[in-house]
């Protein structure tokens, strides 16, 4: 049975334009099939490439990159003293009767934590140095020879040294509730006589920052 295929040129006007051709059964199957394969051929071609291409570049042009991340969880520190300064005036102070005691001082300031569990730390920094754990060195004229001793609590006693420039120095004493928002912390200083050389008459200062979080 002759079978007929109309293949309609687009760019003409007229519809009627037309090619017609006669085969038989057998060729147009035939001519089915050769057009599959090529179609099929051209398929798996494109799909080839399109797969070949990209991992020809990526191995061309991969690079190992390190990344390093880095990052620190920790309690945001108390308040202490409403965020305002702590002033020690030791006055007149005797040359001959400075022996790390007499003359101290006592201080306490309001500390309020809001993030209060774990335990409770107290970081007492200066960037004038300290001799020893606890004693926080001076300007002045007897910059080599006093300092000021430190401790935790109201009274001088070695037990209880408040360090200076260590990272985390626990409180043991002197804070009067623990894993409240709301305390108070007491510390003692006293002038303080390191070294060979004598004191001479002069004034004498010194500061530090304070920090108490919990951890």
């Amino acid at each position: 049975m002759p079978f007929r295929i109309k293949v309609y040129n687009r760019e003409s006007t007229n519809p009627w334009s037309s090619l017609s051709l006669r085969m038989n059964n057998i060729n147009a199957i035939n001519i089915n099939r050769k057009i599959f394969l090529m179609k099929m051929k051209v398929k798996n071609g494109i799909q080839i490439l399109i797969t070949f291409f990209p991992l020809t570049i990526g191995s061309a042009m991969a690079e190992d990159v390190q990344i390093k991340i880095t990052g620190e969880i920790y309690n945001e520190p108390c308040k202490i003293n409403n965020d305002a300064s702590v002033n020690i005036d030791f006055g007149k102070v005797s040359i001959q009767e400075v022996d790390g005691k007499k003359f101290s001082q006592t201080k306490t300031v309001e500390v309020l934590c809001v993030n209060n569990s774990g335990v409770p730390y107290i970081s007492f920094t200066s960037s004038s140095g300290v001799q020893g754990d606890n004693i926080l060195k001076t300007t002045g004229v007897n910059a080599s020879s006093l300092g000021i001793a430190l401790y935790q609590g109201d009274s001088v006693d070695n037990r209880f040294p408040l360090k200076v420039n260590v990272d985390k120095d626990e409180i043991k004493k002197g804070l009067s509730q623990i894993n409240t928002e709301r305390s108070y912390f007491t510390f003692t200083a006293a002038p303080y006589k390191y070294g060979n050389d004598a004191l001479t008459a002069g004034t004498f200062s010194a500061t530090a920052i304070m920090n108490i979080y919990y951890v």
